[in-house]
């Protein structure tokens, strides 16, 4: 029932039907999707800990238990905000067709997150050192095209970056 509620996204269901003790590695995916989507960290936390266990102790050429792991702990690392962590599992996961478009979609969903930041970092940056001031190597009253250059540039960016992952979705990465 775990697997059927999951697969229809009714998150409330399927924690219904987390299995309390299990090193099934499907099981452990399953579950980890429904306490990330039902924003129980603390949860998740503890199958964490069991996945990375689990990982360890089994052989690389197990594809399916290797895969199901790595997407669970990419998923909630990224979540968790540790997403150094998240690349290093989607990363390692690419290399297993099950759960490879998982990989890619974290992989370009955080490295796009992470632009969206930057752009905003740019552009405020901008607005603050340039807007107010001349630094003496422009010519007077060249910081203003300046910064709306910025602006405009970086506010292009983000606008496209926000379309790979919407706000909606943002919560995903921990921010």
């Amino acid at each position: 029932m775990l697997h059927y509620y999951v697969s229809i996204k009714e998150w409330k269901e399927a924690r219904n039907f987390i299995p309390k003790r299990t090193n099934e590695p499907t099981h452990l995916l399953f579950s980890m999707w429904t306490w990330l989507e039902l924003k129980e960290l603390g949860k998740a936390y503890y199958l964490h800990k069991k996945c990375l266990r689990l990982l360890r102790a089994t052989s690389p050429d197990d594809e399916l238990v290797v895969s199901s792991l790595l997407e669970a702990l990419g998923s909630y690392f990224a979540q968790s905000g540790e997403w150094r962590f998240a690349e290093e599992a989607w990363e390692s996961g690419q290399a297993y067709s099950t759960f490879a478009e998982n990989a890619w979609d974290g992989l370009v969903k955080i490295h796009a997150y992470r632009a969206l930041l930057q752009a905003n970092v740019a552009f405020d940056s901008a607005k603050q050192n340039w807007s107010s001031q001349d630094d003496g190597l422009m010519l007077p009253g060249n910081s203003d095209v300046r910064c709306a250059s910025v602006d405009k540039t970086f506010h292009r960016y983000a606008k496209h970056l926000a379309r790979v992952i919407p706000a909606k979705e943002r919560w995903r990465f921990g921010r």
